[in-house]
C-alpha cells in the first residue's frame, strides 16, 4: 500500500467550532476564514452561521484541500526560486513529489 492509499484510506473528521478564537487556535487559522483544513481533518468556524447557505460549498471546498495535501503532501517554504531570487522572501512551493510533476 503506497503512502497515498493509506492516507486516503484514512477517516476524515470534521469539527465544528462554538468560537471564532477557538477555532483560530486549534486551526491555526485566520478567524476570519470560514473553514480550513489539515491531511485528515477539517475545521469550520462559527462565523458559517451568518452564511449557513454557504456550508455545503465550504465543506466541499475544504475537503478538496484534503484530498489534494493526501496526494502531493504538505507545503514547505523556500528562500529559492529560479528567476525570482531575493524577490520574495518566503515563497511557498510545493512539496518535491509536485515540483517533480510540473
Amino acid at each position: 500500500m503506497t503512502s497515498i492509499e493509506a492516507l486516503s484510506q484514512k477517516k476524515i473528521e470534521v469539527f465544528v467550532f462554538r468560537d471564532k478564537e477557538r477555532y483560530s487556535n486549534y486551526s491555526a487559522a485566520s478567524e476570519r476564514t470560514r473553514g480550513s483544513a489539515t491531511t485528515n481533518e477539517i475545521y469550520i468556524s462559527p462565523i458559517i452561521r451568518d452564511r449557513i447557505d454557504t456550508f455545503s460549498s465550504i465543506l466541499m471546498h475544504e475537503l478538496s484541500h484534503v484530498h489534494i495535501r493526501q496526494y502531493i503532501g504538505t507545503w514547505n517554504y523556500v528562500n529559492d526560486i529560479p528567476g525570482l531570487k531575493g524577490t520574495l522572501p518566503n515563497v511557498i512551493k510545493l512539496s518535491n513529489k509536485l515540483l517533480n510533476m510540473i
